[in-house]
């Protein structure tokens, strides 16, 4: 095709061509030039001799006729020389002739021609695409014109040599640039470019010099449907089929250790038409995730295999009458390399460990951390002896495949038991000092039925005993965090309240622990001390004699909650109260009619009295309960400001509520609680 489109090139150059003609006398030197400017960069150069010779022709003064190149046509006296693609500028041609019946008589042929005449073209342009064939997209367009053009010059394009489009040019002098862009419904086309410019003496061109023509090519190659992969020893190969080969310059692969392999996962490219490739940059023991695609000489680049994957196998394999396929051999080695890198991350973990101070590898123990690792170690080496036995026995795909799934999944909860980092992420330490308010909130909590004079006496009399034992509480928090294997967090926070008390264990005088309601998750409160007693939800009691109160929550506290966590020291005081019912027990027992009626009215009295007293008790707790029910109600529509100043008003009622009556509320208000 190419060499049909030059011949037309040809033939229609020679049918144009401008003639440029000489008259020489062969026995005679002589030195011509045409008067004329050739405007054209394709000529015919035509001899007339006076006589019947044959002619040749140089471009170097006096060369041998041996040496000069022959005419296209020699006439005797007419010899014609066909050049094109000439450039501007000044040309010479020498020629010499001599006889035809004798052209090896050396003694002729000596007289030279000078022929001189001159080139000057129209502007014409040569044209260069950022890329060939085109997909579809935009592409840089490069115009290189050969005269200085007068006016920005002219580009268009076609795809059926009838309607032209523009190409808009940016650029000065003779470089200039623009941009083509091809749809992707194109598909395959053939395009042409067309030019015109005029050069600075008004001449118009539109001559391209090269090539004008552009292939677009859109269409992808076809999806490798074929792809296969087989593990061996250190490498794993893959094969696969091209259905069209004509289509295709290179094979790209792709690569990755997980599933889901797509584009990002580029490894390596393949020129030409290949149909397999060994990779060998693998590591023993490890399954590796493949796709393939083709791409075509434009760019186009097919869809994605399907993903296959193959395990290089940790050892070389023969072929045997028992055990395991050797086709099945590469799953049980990825999973056994999968535990081999896990027991990798146990001794960084070991490390890890080691390098914690004393007090970190204590609170390891404490949360139960080190004795869940020591027990995954053991786990782990287990289930790598489990795996290593399948090697060894004759078991199905669908069997193997179901034990290595659940192998599999005894690892993914071995991760979450294996420490990868334990780190301080925060630490406070506080000195607590009792006031009258903390033992009095701790009376209530401890005894919600004491009267007010009983509380009097018990807080008058634990603030005694707190100034004369110097009592000082001194609070530590620390909080921890934990990144296990599986990549999960957990954090953990320790108390530790340290009581300077010298008292020893006494039978009316308490510690009492009093938790914040609400902030703190009490069902993961482990208490470290061995002698202590649960009174309620919240609040725990300790002897007198103890130093230390230590417990830890698995979660993480702050500085505020902290400072809500109060530990009182109370003594708690006997209330005497003078016997009743006197009244009733010196009433006459001699049978008076009278008496018997007195004390009978007496007696109705005294029970109308009771019934009275007791709808005024039971209104006086519906009435505590119900404002109790609006502090919760306002808390839920976050109105915190008249939920705290209701509360504050039924801390003081409270306190006037009778034994019967605090008790009765106590109860209803934690069922309240707890809605």
């Amino acid at each position: 095709m190419k060499k049909i489109i030059f011949l037309i090139l040809l033939c229609t150059t020679l049918a144009t061509a401008s003639t440029v003609s000489f008259n020489f006398d062969p026995n005679q030197d002589s030195s011509q030039t045409n008067p004329n400017i050739i405007y054209e960069n394709s000529i015919v150069l035509q001899i007339t001799t006076t006589s019947q010779v044959l002619c040749r022709y140089s471009t170097t003064k006096d060369t041998p006729f041996v040496s000069m190149e022959g005419f296209d046509d020699n006439f005797e006296t007419i010899h014609k020389k066909t050049l094109i693609n000439l450039h501007d500028g000044v040309y010479k041609y020498y020629v010499k002739c001599r006889p035809i019946a004798d052209p090896n008589n050396a003694s002729t042929g000596v007289a030279q021609l000078e022929a001189v005449f001159k080139i000057s073209n129209p502007i014409s342009a040569q044209i260069s695409l950022s890329q060939s064939p085109l997909k579809a997209g935009k592409y840089e367009v490069s115009l290189l014109t050969t005269k200085i053009p007068a006016t920005t010059p002219l580009l268009k394009y076609s795809f059926d040599g009838i309607t032209y489009n523009p190409i808009i040019l940016y650029g000065s002098e003779n470089s200039w640039e623009g941009f083509l862009v091809i749809s992707s419904t194109m598909e395959e086309e053939v395009g042409s470019f067309k030019f015109e410019a005029r050069d600075l003496e008004g001449r118009t061109g539109t001559q391209i010099i090269g090539n004008n023509v552009f292939i677009v090519d859109t269409r992808a190659p076809p999806l490798i449907t074929s792809l296969e992969a087989s593990g061996e020893y250190g490498q794993i190969k893959l094969d696969w089929f091209l259905d069209k080969k004509e289509d295709i310059e290179e094979i790209n692969i792709y690569k990755s250790e997980n599933p889901n392999v797509d584009l990002t996962n580029f490894y390596k490219k393949l020129e030409g038409t290949k149909e397999e490739y060994t990779d060998t940059g693998v590591k023993n023991g490890k399954t590796y995730y493949y796709r393939i695609s083709s791409s075509d000489a434009a760019g186009n680049t097919a869809d994605l295999s399907r993903e296959v994957s193959a395990t290089s196998l940790l050892s070389k394999t023969s072929s045997s009458t028992s055990g395991l396929s050797a086709s099945l051999v590469g799953s049980v080695d990825a999973l056994l390399s999968e535990i081999e890198l896990l027991q990798s991350d146990i001794e960084n973990s070991d490390d890890m460990i080691s390098d914690l101070t004393p007090s970190e590898t204590e609170y390891m123990k404490t949360f139960k951390i080190t004795d869940n690792f020591e027990s995954a170690k053991l786990e782990l080496a287990n289930l790598k002896k489990t795996v290593e036995n399948y090697k060894s026995t004759d078991l199905a795909k669908d069997l193997l495949d179901s034990r290595l799934n659940s192998a599999r999944v005894k690892l993914s909860i071995l991760r979450k038991k294996i420490p990868d980092t334990f780190s301080t992420t925060d630490s406070l330490e506080i000195t607590q000092t009792s006031t009258e308010d903390l033992i009095r909130k701790a009376i209530l909590e401890y005894s919600p039925e004491f009267s007010p004079s009983l509380i009097d006496k018990t807080v008058k009399k634990s603030m005694q005993l707190i100034e004369d034992e110097n009592l000082q509480i001194k609070s530590k928090l620390g909080v921890f965090q934990v990144t296990y294997l599986d990549g999960n967090k957990e954090d953990f926070s320790i108390i530790e309240h340290s009581l300077n008390s010298e008292l020893e264990k006494t039978e009316n005088t308490k510690f009492l622990l009093q938790f914040p309601s609400g902030s703190l998750d009490l069902s993961s409160l482990i208490m470290k001390n061995i002698d202590y007693t649960p009174e309620q939800e919240g609040l725990i009691s300790f002897e007198t004699d103890t130093k230390k109160i230590t417990y830890t929550f698995n979660q993480k506290l702050d500085t505020q909650t902290l400072s809500l966590i109060s530990v009182s020291l109370i003594s708690l005081q006997e209330e005497t109260t003078p016997l009743t019912g006197h009244f009733l027990s010196s009433v006459p027992t001699t049978g008076s009619s009278i008496a018997t009626y007195l004390v009978l009215i007496a007696s109705g009295l005294i029970g109308y009295l009771f019934f009275v007293k007791q709808q005024q008790k039971k209104q006086i707790s519906l009435e505590f309960l119900e404002k109790a029910k609006q502090v919760k109600l306002l808390q839920k529509d976050g109105k915190l400001e008249e939920a705290n100043k209701l509360y504050d008003q039924l801390k003081i009622e409270y306190i006037g509520l009778s034994g019967s009556q605090k008790r009765e509320v106590f109860q209803e208000i934690k069922h309240l609680t707890k809605q």
